[in-house]
This record gives C-alpha cells, structure tokens and sequence, in this order.
C-alpha cells in the first residue's frame, strides 16, 4: 500500500471520528451512558489517526528521514578521521554528524532507527 492510500484511509477515519464526536457532543450527557469515556476515547483516536497521517506526510515530504548511526575511525590528534559510513575522511573539526553523508556520530556504528 502507497503512503498517499494510508493518508487518504487516515484522512477518512478522522472524517467519521470527527462526525462522532460532534454527534456525541449534540446528543449530551443525559442520554448515554458514558458519555465522557465515550467522548474522550473519540477524541483520543482523532488524534492518534491524525498524527500517524502527520508522521506520513513528513516522511514523504522529507521532512522526517532514517537516522544512521556512525562513528570516527581515528583519532583527530594524529591526522584525519575517516566516516564508518561512507569513508570520507575529515581533518580538523569534526563534529556530531558527517558532513558528507549526514550520519550521525555516536558510535553506534551502522544502526539505524
């Protein structure tokens, strides 16, 4: 299933959720049982279904990306150190990420998350 299928599911849940809930609010306390669960859990669903669609959009638009996990191989005080990653080699200041690939440095050597 495409990412643009799973926003349009999502977008047509909270539809239906957003119609319940307004119909709940309509029909008031005092004919059901329950009401404020009810509610609240509508409420609550509405907006989980709207921020995986959110998480979605972000993915697709870029917004979002894998992190991968690098370290430095070498050590800065005897010359360049070399990306685990994509092997570019770096003298001088070297920082929490690759400026070449984007890799997070931490030493967690190729996971990804």
């Amino acid at each position: 299933m495409e990412n643009k299928e799973i926003i349009e599911i999502l977008e047509k849940s909270n539809k239906l959720l957003k119609g319940n809930i307004q119909a709940l609010k309509d029909v008031g306390v005092s004919n059901i049982t329950g009401y404020y669960s009810v509610l609240e859990h509508c409420e609550n669903e509405y907006k989980s279904v709207e921020q995986a669609a959110e998480i979605i959009r972000k993915v697709e638009s870029g917004q979002l990306v894998e992190v991968v996990h690098g370290k430095w191989n070498g050590n800065p005080s005897y010359g360049p150190v070399q990306c685990s990653i994509c092997s570019r080699r770096i003298a001088g200041y070297i920082g929490r990420y690759c400026s070449a690939c984007g890799a997070k440095m931490d030493g967690k050597d190729g996971a990804k998350k």
